[in-house]
């Protein structure tokens, strides 16, 4: 698997994730920014908002030796959803968590290519600001690459 086949996958949970957390009404919609995408890169001062983004840790070479030329490497990574919720809702608090539940909980099934694992899915309300409540979910990840 490789850097960008990772993410690719993780940023698909995400959204599917979101998807279902819509179609079961625990918010109406949200806006989502990933990586290099156009637009807004801070919360607007209402509706609901989401940062999406992924750090390798480390890629420590997994293999004693270059087996047919090819070594294997693990890497280890850190997903991080950051979901704004707008002070000026009634409940957007609570909505905010139960999205950053839903979310947390789809890092706790296989991962779809059954390629990457999962761990330490973390869900933590950092405070506010002036017009959003912040909840962050944290998820780490590893998955093979081969070079």
């Amino acid at each position: 698997m490789t850097y960008a086949d990772a993410k690719d996958e993780l940023f698909g949970i995400v959204n599917t994730a979101i998807k279902a957390a819509i179609a079961s009404r625990i918010i109406e919609r949200i806006k989502v920014h990933y990586p290099g995408m156009n637009g807004a890169t801070e919360p607007p001062n209402d509706g609901y908002w989401c940062r999406v983004f992924y750090t390798t840790i480390r890629d420590n070479q997994a293999s004693l030796a270059k087996l047919n030329g090819i070594s294997r490497y693990e890497a280890l990574g850190q997903l991080v959803i950051q979901i704004y919720s707008p002070i000026s809702a009634p409940g957007s608090l609570d909505n905010g968590n139960l999205l950053a539940e839903s979310v947390r909980d789809a890092y706790r099934l296989p991962s779809p290519s059954g390629v990457m694992s999962f761990t330490n899915q973390l869900v933590r309300e950092l405070g506010n600001t002036k017009s959003h409540y912040l909840t962050t979910v944290m998820v780490e990840c590893t998955y093979d690459n081969y070079q």
